[in-house]
């Protein structure tokens, strides 16, 4: 392969991480109607530390960084809570942890 091949594979890939991400927003969205119609806090500690011990025993099994990966999911999260704010609220809430 020339860096060029390697280069487009590299942004086929990139699209479709886009494109799971964007599923996974409108998963959370949905999520947030549910959480609305039932009354359920936005953040729930026991999924997302539910989520972080997948992330990082996947990142171990495909030999990613597990800082890395916990990062970026952290940043997905953060999005996550957004878009279910905005669902629940019509503005964003920033998540309280007690």
């Amino acid at each position: 392969h020339s860096l060029e091949q390697l280069r487009t594979l590299i942004d086929g890939i990139d699209h479709r991480i886009i494109l799971l991400i964007a599923d996974r927003m409108e998963l959370a969205k949905k999520i947030g109607f549910v959480k609305k119609e039932q009354d359920i806090q936005i953040y729930q500690p026991e999924r997302w530390n539910a989520i972080l011990q997948h992330v990082k025993q996947w990142s171990q099994e495909n030999q990613l960084s597990e800082d890395l990966m916990t990062k970026l999911f952290e940043f997905i999260h953060q999005e996550s809570i957004r878009k279910q704010s905005m669902v629940m609220y019509g503005k964003v809430i920033e998540p309280t942890e007690s």
